[in-house]
């Protein structure tokens, strides 16, 4: 009969478990359906790069690996929870050798097993409550993730925008250079055939050594970016492919989406769901510090077989037993109140929050889309100076070919015409920075 109780106990817990994870499959599938629907804005950058070092970012950074793990501890807590709703069955056994049992004239022995089965009724809410809030900070931790993906995601192509930026810029430094270098060769030679006078020479000169001191500089900005990359990558300093050094224009992606900054995109973001979730969280847990003051009625069962001395009068087999219990805080000295006073304040802390963080998203979403539409309309007026620059250097072009202008002028308005494109290159990398941040601020990067 003991024999026989076992088996059957063991199955239903092997059955508990199956159904637990089956359910949390289920779940871990939803959340990662939910993630792969939305659209890899990046690939309006126009850089091959981006998809791949995304899945890169994806798989292998840290920030993204703890906030998952936290996930996973959210969950369990959760199952725990949830656990409690329902009786709590097991099995028990003992041994007992003695001379205690009533009517026993010398030691015996008595043996007994068989289910436990305990149940605490949840009749003021108590147990509900805490399995609600556990469902919300799941709720919160998976938002909390796509968070974190969404931060990381957005300053990743950051970095690798601010990588193709200052590798353009130096190469159209260079450009820079070799027109100023052949101005400053040409003013020397007029000054010494006293054509023109050595002040000007001085200042072409200094302008060359000026733009050649930032060589350095751009180079420090390229590798700085690359290791951010690394870093946002866990990779080691100096891992990157040397596809990643590959000299590529930035483009700057169209004003497409627009009419998707709104209020409801807002409510959508990562960090407010996050936070709306942790609200929810806060009230069920301040229900249940109030339903803890409440009494508490639980049911208890055995059923089992037990075995002892034929000299020792014991039931037939099988045994069992019922019983109900009550019980009811009296004289706690405020520490249950205590515990209801620190969720209130815990709840309107949430509320707090939950305020601030739509309020910055709001904030943050209105500065990025001001930016970006500031950004295209200075990329316009560059490029019109630009076009300017470049009728002007041919129009010098055409001057010389007739002899009305010398070999200094031209080289002046070809400089001119590589400054305009150095400040047309900046201007472009921040309205595509502008462009990372209005979909962050959107909560499009996850």
């Amino acid at each position: 009969m003991l024999m026989r109780l076992l088996i059957c106990c063991g199955l239903l817990v092997s059955l508990a478990a199956c159904i637990t994870t089956n359910d949390r499959v289920k779940k871990v599938n939803a959340v990662e359906a939910c993630e792969t629907q939305s659209f890899p804005w990046w690939l309006t950058l126009n850089d091959p790069l981006a998809t791949e070092l995304v899945m890169q970012l994806q798989e292998q950074n840290l920030d993204i690996k703890m906030a998952s793990a936290r996930v996973a501890q959210a969950r369990g807590m959760a199952s725990s929870a949830k656990g409690a709703l329902l009786p709590q069955i097991g099995l028990s056994g003992n041994a007992v050798r003695g001379n205690t049992a009533t009517g026993a004239i010398k030691p015996t022995s008595i043996a007994q097993g068989g289910l436990d089965a305990a149940w605490e009724l949840d009749i003021f809410g108590a147990t509900r409550a805490a399995t609600q809030a556990a469902e919300h900070r799941v709720e919160a931790s998976v938002a909390n993730v796509q968070d974190i993906r969404n931060s990381v995601i957005a300053e990743l192509m950051m970095a690798l925008v601010r990588l193709r930026q200052s590798q353009q810029e130096l190469s159209q430094t260079h450009l820079l250079l070799a027109a100023l270098h052949e101005q400053a060769e040409l003013l020397a030679a007029q000054s010494k055939a006293g054509l023109t006078d050595a002040r000007a020479l001085k200042l072409a000169q200094g302008e060359h050594k000026q733009v050649a001191a930032g060589i350095p500089l751009i180079r420090a900005k390229i590798a700085a970016s690359q290791y951010q990359i690394e870093r946002l990558l866990g990779k080691a300093e100096g891992s990157l492919g040397m596809e990643v050094l590959e000299y590529k224009e930035i483009e700057v992606p169209e004003a497409n989406m627009l009419d998707q900054v709104s209020i409801d995109k807002i409510r959508k973001r990562p960090d407010v769901r996050s936070a709306r979730a942790e609200l929810f969280a806060a009230n069920a847990d301040l229900a249940k510090a109030e339903a803890d003051l409440w009494p508490k009625i639980s049911l208890a069962a055995f059923y089992g077989a037990h075995k002892g001395s034929s000299s020792v009068p014991l039931a037939a087999n099988p045994i069992w037993s019922v019983a109900a219990s009550i019980s009811a805080p009296m004289l706690e000295f405020g520490r249950l109140r205590g515990l209801v006073d620190a969720a209130d304040a815990g709840a309107q802390q949430a509320v707090l929050n939950y305020e601030n963080v739509v309020l910055i998203g709001l904030e943050e979403a209105r500065t990025a889309l001001s930016d970006y539409l500031s950004g295209l309309n200075a990329i316009c007026e560059q490029e019109q100076l630009l076009r300017h620059d470049q009728e002007a250097l041919e129009l010098a072009q055409k001057r010389f070919k007739h002899g009305l202008v010398d070999m200094v002028e031209l080289s002046a308005a070809t400089a001119k015409m590589q400054r305009s494109k150095l400040l047309l290159i900046s201007t472009k990398a921040e309205a595509v920075i502008a462009y990372i941040l209005l979909q962050k601020a959107t909560g499009n990067c996850v």
